[in-house]
């Protein structure tokens, strides 16, 4: 854990990289690894920043505060140059992340085409 504390050691390096030149997609992961947040942070102001999204599940049945946490969260993460999609979660009989290759799909369709989210699906 020494390196990724380590500012120039070489993974951090092509870690910031990558996070400055290429479009990213976050799929199963939480985001909330202090040592990615501090790469984001560093090229979140990189000019003509690469997209990056996050797909994130949300409780089907979420209470005040977890909602005004997942706000906050969400805020931070767009600060940080990622945009956050939020999907259900499920439940017992849906798997967690079914709709994820659908959204990926309008993701990408999206990146080739930014109408088409505009249009009737």
């Amino acid at each position: 854990h020494q390196e990724a504390t380590e500012p120039y050691s070489w993974s951090n390096l092509i870690q910031l990289q990558y996070l400055a030149s290429h479009a990213c997609v976050f799929v199963g992961h939480s985001l909330t690894d202090p040592s990615l947040r501090r790469l984001l942070r560093l090229t979140a102001t990189t000019p003509q920043l690469p997209k990056r999204y996050a797909f994130l599940p949300f409780p089907t049945d979420p209470d005040r505060v977890t909602t005004m946490r997942r706000t906050l969260f969400d805020n931070e993460l767009r600060h940080l140059g990622v945009s956050v999609i939020r999907f259900p979660a499920g439940t017992l009989s849906t798997p967690e992340f079914s709709e994820l290759p659908k959204l990926l799909m309008v993701l990408a369709a999206a990146q080739v085409n930014p109408d088409y989210l505009w249009q009737d699906a």
